[in-house]
């Protein structure tokens, strides 16, 4: 298991976004609502929202992953093999197995409701 995985399936999207490489210092003011606008390039993003006991609130960057898919997050050694097989793939190491769409069932299509 993953040490400090969140239980909601909420991940960061890349270890890098923890890593601030630079800051944007500016203040904005909430409207009438208390909605706070991060821009356009935004918009749609999912951040969880942090409150600090001083009142200052830290915005992380998240990515939701199918329920279906965390187990692989869970599993280091199965996150391990599939990001070295990735490393291989890029190399040109792959080797074609065949054709495996016979084994496609309808039911793990993601569009499916």
């Amino acid at each position: 298991m993953l040490m400090g995985l969140p239980q909601n399936g909420m991940v960061p999207p890349r270890i890098e976004y923890l890593m601030p490489i630079s800051y944007q210092n500016d203040v904005r003011k909430l409207d009438e609502s208390g909605r706070l606008s991060l821009g356009k390039a935004r918009a749609g993003e999912q951040y969880r929202v942090n409150e600090l006991d001083d009142g200052t609130i830290v915005l992380t960057p998240m990515a939701t992953i199918p329920k279906r898919e965390l187990w692989l997050w869970r599993n280091q050694e199965a996150l391990t093999a599939v990001k070295e097989g990735l490393e291989q793939s890029a190399r040109g190491e792959g080797r074609f197995l065949g054709d495996f769409t016979q084994f496609v069932d309808d039911e793990d299509d993601e569009t499916a409701p």
